[in-house]
């Protein structure tokens, strides 16, 4: 976390903080120690040394942290914001869109020779909850050909579909984010 920078992580990972003694006069002594303070105005009394990597609880954090070296040299004070988020548990939602659609009535759509089937998946925001963003979208498409249902098309999505033929078609899609979130799968 570069000084000033405000960064975003999840409750699960953890903070590690590091200090480098450079040489003046080709000589350098090594750090003697790190102090962190979290959330509150850093003072080498209210400070913690730090010795192992730690984990911080859902917020937003203000962490100030500094480094002594061995000949009793203070480093610049630094601080930084940290968000942290729950790690991501909410599942893409996908959208279908027809274009082309000649007439519907109840749940079955007419669609004209030539309309194309778009998806669009993204991952919802929710309140504490970190977004990793859609990883990809898969589909299935079945075409009900002499009293049975085939699949004529399935793959991850990544242009719109066109359908060039007629006939009655059930179009299956959903995603999954880079969490390994999946969406419940969805028909049309």
């Amino acid at each position: 976390l570069e000084a000033g920078a405000t960064a975003y992580i999840a409750a699960i990972d953890s903070i590690t903080i590091t200090a480098v003694d450079p040489l003046s006069n080709n000589i350098a002594s090594g750090i003697s120690s790190i102090l962190y303070a979290l959330d509150i105005e850093f003072s080498t009394q209210a400070a913690t040394v730090y010795t192992l990597p730690f984990t911080l609880e859902t917020g937003t954090h203000t962490v100030y942290y500094t480094a002594f070296d061995n000949a009793g040299n203070q480093a610049p004070i630094k601080t930084g914001q940290l968000t942290v988020a729950s790690p991501d548990t909410t599942p893409p939602v996908t959208t279908l869109f027809i274009n082309g659609v000649a007439a519907s009535s109840g749940t079955v759509e007419y669609i004209q020779a030539g309309s194309s089937i778009t998806l669009t998946a993204g991952d919802p925001w929710v309140e504490g909850d970190r977004r990793s963003g859609v990883a990809f979208s898969t589909f299935t498409i079945e075409k009900f050909i002499s009293q049975d249902w085939v699949i004529v098309g399935s793959g991850t999505y990544s242009h719109p579909i066109v359908i060039n033929g007629e006939g009655r078609y059930t179009f299956y899609y959903h995603s999954v984010d880079k969490a390994g979130n999946w969406e419940p799968q969805k028909s049309r």
